[in-house]
């Protein structure tokens, strides 16, 4: 499995020999192991030194070949390069050295996962805590395990937490300090910024959109993933834009039935523009692979169910990438939160959205919320929860099965210059899907005649009847979700 892996690496003062597929490269005082399957991209000028690992694109420009030279010849320091950062797009992390110090920017959502040792250890860096654990014997730690077990394994850890004491992981939205040993948070907006609409919104970040995609389309077959929602039908609408004859899929999971619509309005689709649309049943791994992964991460340390959905992909799309439409649905149109009054904001709203069980957990999602609240950061909380603690960690878990796995899953609207001027448009737009519509427009409008997914159930429709009734129903769905959880615990 390891041999077709991506995106996986360590960083330390000291490495084991290289595996067969791993490249081994210096950087300042330390070395990294990365997987020569995923590039690395290198500058250096007067003592400073810039990598790029993974795949990045100036979204301004377009420009990719010389990024590193680019990056490195247009900025002096570190908030330099986080400044330069904002307009990059694409799946990679920055590894940046000058005079005074050793740092690593992530990517606008940390789509991969970047985890690091704390003070009092050495310094071992990767994108899977566990090869930290295993590297230096470090056990799990009870209470943190107790808040990983309060949860489904889908679901992430609270703020930077993994289950080990001495491990956490990079949150969007800041730099790691190899100096300090710490996580260091940046801001995006210093200023209340003022409000825009849905269509400036979508005005401003298309073209943006439109080089990451190109970006890709230069370096992969791309292939668009497509249900009855919103977020794949304004990735269809980009992809369409550049190829007409775009191939889709669908994965008719074996709980649907003949009326599912995540089955019948992607077929809708197909036929209104003329276009494949492959239905995919869900392919199982085999034995071996199970054993591979729990070996990794323990028997019940992964989603299962993740790895069969990626194991899927791969078995039918492994030759290419696939586009998805996370990050869109996460801002674009508030989907965590909606239009929920900002008085509302408590960790224990967060910890709804979270579905953790533990009361632990609050303690920890107290402690992000006194982290972003003592920064000069004006975008709101709830876009940020769900970038730093939605994106940033349940997003990269998945991510990091993925990326064993083989399979390219990449996304087009990873962008700090993207992402953030829909922070701007007003919720109540937001959660209407009006920068979806206005994108879609601007890029594809004939996919506006085939009517998205109407409401599902009764209780769906009172939750999404404004603000307030979104967010009780959020509590009441935690209740009872957490009632059935420990009860399936029990038995």
């Amino acid at each position: 499995m390891y041999n077709k892996s991506i995106f996986l690496f360590s960083v330390q003062e000291s490495i084991q020999a290289k595996e067969e597929y791993e490249t081994i490269i210096a950087f300042g005082n330390y070395q990294i192991k990365y997987c020569n399957t995923t590039p690395m991209m290198c500058a250096y000028s007067e003592g400073r030194e810039l990598l790029i690992y993974g795949y990045a694109v100036d979204v301004l420009d377009g420009t990719s070949e010389i990024l590193a030279e680019k990056m490195l010849s247009n900025t002096q320091t570190i908030d330099d390069v986080v400044d330069f950062e904002k307009h990059l797009g694409g799946k990679y992390l920055i590894f940046y050295k000058d005079g005074n110090g050793t740092y690593v920017i992530p990517d606008a959502t940390a789509s991969i996962p970047f985890c690091y040792t704390t003070e009092g250890i050495p310094l071992v860096c990767a994108s899977n805590s566990e090869y930290i654990a295993k590297q230096l014997h470090i056990y799990r730690d009870e209470q943190l395990f107790k808040i990983r077990k309060s949860s489904e394994i889908s679901q992430a850890m609270p703020y930077d937490l993994t289950v080990y004491r001495e491990v956490l992981q990079l949150l969007p939205n800041h730099y790691f300090s190899f100096n300090e040993r710490k996580a260091i948070r940046f801001v995006n907006f210093q200023d209340k910024m003022p409000v825009i609409t849905a269509k400036e919104a979508a005005a401003i970040t298309a073209p943006m959109i439109q080089s990451i995609l190109r970006f890709y389309s230069e370096k992969f077959k791309l292939y668009c993933p497509i249900t009855s929602g919103r977020d794949s039908r304004v990735v269809l609408s980009f992809m369409l834009s550049v190829d007409d004859k775009t191939e889709t899929y669908t994965i008719n999971h074996s709980t649907f039935d003949k009326n599912e619509p995540d089955v019948l309005i992607p077929i809708r689709i197909s036929n209104k523009v003329n276009i494949i649309n492959n239905q995919i049943l869900e392919d199982e791994p085999i034995e071996q692979m199970y054993l591979e992964f729990d070996k990794e991460f323990g028997a019940t340390g992964y989603s299962k169910r993740t790895l069969m959905i990626a194991n899927t992909i791969y078995n039918a799309y492994g030759d290419g990438a696939v586009i998805n439409g996370d990050i869109i649905g996460q801002v674009g149109k508030c989907s965590l939160h909606r239009d929920i009054p900002e008085a509302f904001i408590s960790a224990r709203y967060f910890r709804c959205k979270l579905h953790n069980y533990s009361k632990m957990s609050l303690m920890f999602l107290r402690k992000w919320m006194f982290s972003y609240k003592k920064s000069d950061e004006h975008v709101n909380a709830f876009d940020l929860f769900s970038m730093e603690n939605r994106m940033g960690r349940w997003a990269a878990q998945e991510n990091i099965i993925y990326a064993m796995v083989g399979q390219h899953y990449l996304n087009i609207f990873n962008s700090r210059s993207i992402i953030y001027p829909w922070t701007r448009v007003c919720r109540k737009e937001r959660k209407l899907s009006k920068i979806h519509i206005e994108l879609i427009r601007i890029k594809y409008p004939l996919l506006l005649e085939v009517p998205f997914e109407g409401t599902r159930s009764i209780f769906e429709g009172i939750a999404k009847m404004n603000g307030f009734t979104y967010y009780m129903a959020s509590f009441a769905k935690y209740y009872i979700q957490k009632f059935q959880f420990k009860r399936r615990d029990d038995s």
